[in-house]
């Protein structure tokens, strides 16, 4: 018999749209998200109709030759607020045209911890990894042992909450 951990979230309209136009009152529209912790499977509900048929703008994202010039900028250690205002001066767009300084952030952090070496975690991650359990250790070099092993059988590492430890003893 296969327990399953359920995960419930209900959900309501926050749209500006809805809010603007009925600000005396909630919009009627609700949802309700059920995520199955074991099986990694989601249900989504929705009930009631929204109070405005607009839809919010959707958010500008960062373009293929905007990319470019973030990871060249990001490599040379700029910070996010430079490289967008380097996106704006370069590329002849306006303010209302440019990503927000949130997404330029987002993918500039990406960027640096994934291909630049900027994120102590993914270092820790990788020597925990690469120290895992075989065998033939010598009596004096640490190792690191643990329940959870992928497809390689190497050691998982977590992200370090509860549904996912991050445990590990030198």
């Amino acid at each position: 018999m296969l327990l399953h951990a359920f995960c419930v979230r209900l959900i309501r309209c926050s749209c500006e749209a809805c809010a603007n136009d009925v600000p005396y009152t909630h919009c009627k529209w609700r949802g309700k998200t059920q995520q199955c912790c074991v099986l990694d499977i989601v249900t989504v509900w929705e009930a009631g109709a929204h109070a405005s048929r607009r839809r919010p703008e959707r958010r500008i994202r960062l373009t293929e030759p905007m990319k470019v010039v973030a990871r060249e900028m990001a490599a040379h250690r700029h910070r996010p607020t430079r490289i967008r205002n380097a996106l704006l001066r370069g590329s002849n767009l306006g303010q209302n045209s440019l990503p927000s300084v949130a997404a330029v952030q987002r993918f500039v952090h990406h960027y640096r911890a994934a291909h630049l070496g900027g994120s102590d975690f993914w270092d820790f991650s990788n020597l925990v990894r690469e120290r895992g359990f075989t065998g033939q250790e010598e009596l004096i070099e640490g190792f690191t042992f643990t329940w959870n092993m992928d497809g390689e059988g190497r050691p998982v590492v977590g992200t370090g909450t509860d549904m996912d430890s991050f445990v590990v003893e030198l």
